[in-house]
């Protein structure tokens, strides 16, 4: 009886353990030091290969039949291969590579920070994009889970891409917001950004300026914050006045120091809530609509880089800043190329732009077949990124080297303000001499809108294919997961409003989406390399 009894628990085991999935059978023969045979690493590779999801369907344990669940969600996909690049440089290319690079370029010696870009574009920013189009598109699934899949130690890159997608959406939003402020603003004559103190700042009516800015000199108004000793030092002083004090003054009201928390600044406020609502609409329905409205919001701003390029370079002393961008002096390019800081900029930049390591890619490119082409989109769109980069400096160095034309002053690469006060303040300043100045500010803040749109919404799909991939709100509908994520979002966005909120922008902006950027994406060289393993 014994013996029997004995059999039966064994046979019984033995039948229970059929009902194991192939992957935890594989982990437990692992465990245990017992060989693995080529066919079980063969399967392996093809669950991972396939997104087979062993770890959703129930891990080690082993449940009785039940009823037939409802069927999940059916995965979305791009309709053609166009629209899925077309979105890939919808969300490289943005704001950053028109305040951003240009600004990279005239502290690092011009052209000779070029060197060490192009470098590092094909030595870390293709070979990482491309392993990371080709991890989404394998995998077909989110950044999480494509790591978890590797090993489940590894899930915490996973996790690290989203808290740093979290932390850049929630400062990028506010740049929309002040373009959107700005071009509200943008339609009118003359632009109230050209005005000092009320004062309109007009090139041709210099007597009207005088006349304006000595009586509020008499009333004691003005002298404290500009300085004044006479006529010539008021013109001067307003014209590279003026659109300073509108953008810290009156867009953003901005206190003195970090520590002082200021005034709040509903209009801002306002506008960053039209542009969560924005993002919120490119969202919500799925990939099937945001791959339908970046035909517009990626194409669109091209055609007005088009524009503004040979407006630009047909302006008095547009070669002048050609110059200082394209031939730096041999021992500033020296000097530049030997300091490391130089090289660390340009990895960071790199990063930056084409979106690496925050698992917007694996994301998007887990809507994409896997037979897609991996290799050719990564270079169509690391290069078209690259050259984008180039040209809007062309059009901002052309820009500023008009200004300094106008305002006689010499081109240093101090000239250039660091953040989106280059595009804020330098560009704003620039349009003022232009021929229908509020012409060319509505369309370049309709530019400036576009790229933040696209590069925006495209990084929040990493987070909420994150969120569909998980099991426990795979059932909410995008719908309503989407409008919980933005108002979550715009919640956490209103320190920004502050008086003191561009001091903690510069902060999110210097450390948000610089260093961790580059230490998660070693982290992927790690894990793909070493521990999955190149030969498989």
């Amino acid at each position: 009886t014994s013996s029997m009894e004995k059999e039966a628990t064994t046979s019984s085991d033995e039948s229970t353990s059929l009902q194991v999935d192939n992957h935890d059978s594989y982990g437990a023969s692992v465990e245990k030091g017992g060989p693995v045979g080529s066919q079980e690493k063969e399967q392996q590779l093809t669950d991972l290969a396939t997104g087979a999801e062993a770890e959703e369907n129930g891990g080690n344990q082993v449940s009785p039949p039940q009823a037939p669940e409802k069927p999940k969600r059916k995965r979305e996909q791009w309709d053609n291969r166009v629209q899925f690049v077309i979105s890939l440089i919808g969300f490289a290319v943005g704001i950053g590579n028109i305040w951003r690079f240009p600004y990279y370029c005239a502290k690092n010696g011009g052209g000779a920070f070029l060197i060490p870009y192009i470098l590092m574009l094909f030595i870390v920013g293709i070979p990482l994009f491309y392993m990371e189009i080709l991890l989404g598109q394998s995998v077909k699934r989110g950044p999480f889970r494509v790591w978890f899949k590797i090993s489940p130690n590894l899930a915490g890159i996973g996790i690290a891409m989203s808290i740093i997608t979290l932390y850049i959406s929630a400062y990028y939003n506010v740049i929309m917001s002040w373009v959107m402020l700005y071009f509200f603003n943008s339609f009118q004559s003359p632009l109230p950004w050209g005005k000092c103190f009320g004062c309109t700042v007009e090139k041709d009516n210099l007597t009207a300026l005088q006349v304006c800015l000595d009586g509020l000199v008499r009333d004691n108004t003005t002298s404290a914050a500009l300085n004044l000793n006479d006529t010539v030092q008021a013109l001067e002083s307003c014209w590279n006045f003026s659109t300073r004090y509108f953008w810290y003054h009156t867009a953003l009201e901005s206190s003195d120091s970090i520590e002082v928390a200021g005034t709040f600044n509903w209009r801002v406020l306002l506008c960053l809530f039209g542009a969560w609502v924005v993002i919120y609409f490119c969202l919500f329905k799925g990939i099937k609509w945001a791959g339908k409205i970046v035909y517009f919001t990626a194409l669109l701003p091209y055609v007005v880089l088009i524009c503004l390029f040979f407006r630009a370079v047909t302006l008095s002393g547009a070669g002048d800043g050609l110059r200082f961008f394209f031939i730096p002096s041999a021992d500033v390019a020296r000097e530049k190329l030997t300091d490391p800081q130089v090289w660390l900029e340009a990895a960071t930049q790199i990063f930056f732009s084409l979106g690496l390591a925050l698992g917007a890619l694996i994301a998007l490119s887990s809507y994409s077949k896997p037979t897609s082409n991996a290799l050719r989109d990564s270079f169509i769109v690391c290069i078209a990124n690259a050259l984008t980069s180039v040209f809007a400096s062309i059009i901002i160095f052309s820009v500023v080297g008009f200004q300094h034309h106008i305002t006689k002053t010499p081109l240093t690469q101090e000239g250039l303000i660091p953040g989106p006060g280059l595009a804020f303040i330098i560009l704003t300043e620039a349009l003022l001499y232009m021929p229908g100045a509020p012409f060319w500010a509505v369309i370049m803040f309709i530019m400036l809108l576009m790229l933040g749109v696209d590069s925006q919404f495209a990084t929040l799909e990493g987070f909420v294919t994150m969120l569909i991939d998980s099991k426990r709100v795979s059932r909410v509908p995008k719908e309503v997961l989407v409008g919980i994520l933005c108002v979550s979002m715009f919640l956490g966005s209103i320190p920004f409003m502050l008086g003191n909120g561009v001091y903690l922008f510069q902060m999110f902006d210097q450390y948000a989406g610089t260093l961790p950027l580059l230490v998660l994406g070693f982290m992927e060289f790690i894990a793909v390399a070493w521990v999955f393993g190149v030969k498989r």
